[in-house]
């Protein structure tokens, strides 16, 4: 197959193996802008593993403190400890839609936005998780951390209001 190249892009009196500076600068341009785009998902990617490693700090600790409280049953606790309990839970919650607020601004960033290599933080992470069952596994795992949360709650809640 043969290919044609424009003649200013090689000297007319030179083979094609020569470059002409017009070519050099035209490769030059074109790496460089892809290496700018490479740089820019590297730095979207290091972001979103950030996020990962907070989401995952934040529902191990949420899950790992539910499994300890879970030890001793709402009956044998008195009114303070089932306020401390509620309390408690409300701080979690609070944590969970902290967390979900921090995605959501996450997922609005755009990185390198003043140049051709601009990249949409959501873009990238629709197209890492369109394999899974939701598109957003993060804000759904938090979602969902909060509601069980939120259930808890009313639970204790009902409690304390049966003691008061």
């Amino acid at each position: 197959m043969h290919y044609h190249v424009p003649r200013d892009w090689c000297d007319s009196s030179a083979s094609l193996d020569r470059f002409t500076p017009i070519l050099q600068e035209a490769i030059q341009m074109s790496a460089g802008h892809r290496r700018t785009e490479l740089e820019t998902m590297a730095r979207v990617l290091e972001r979103e593993i950030a996020s990962l490693n907070e989401a995952v700090t934040a529902v191990d600790g949420v899950l790992e403190w539910l499994e300890t409280v879970d030890k001793s049953p709402l009956s044998s606790l008195g009114f303070e400890a089932l306020r401390e309990r509620h309390e408690a839970l409300a701080v979690r919650r609070m944590c969970c839609q902290r967390f979900v607020k921090e995605r959501q601004e996450t997922l609005a960033r755009v990185s390198a936005q003043e140049t051709p290599a601009k990249t949409a933080h959501r873009e990238v992470v629709e197209y890492l998780y369109q394999e899974q069952r939701q598109t957003y596994p993060v804000l759904a795992a938090m979602v969902a951390l909060d509601r069980l949360c939120g259930t808890c709650q009313r639970v204790v809640r009902a409690h304390l209001v049966r003691r008061a």
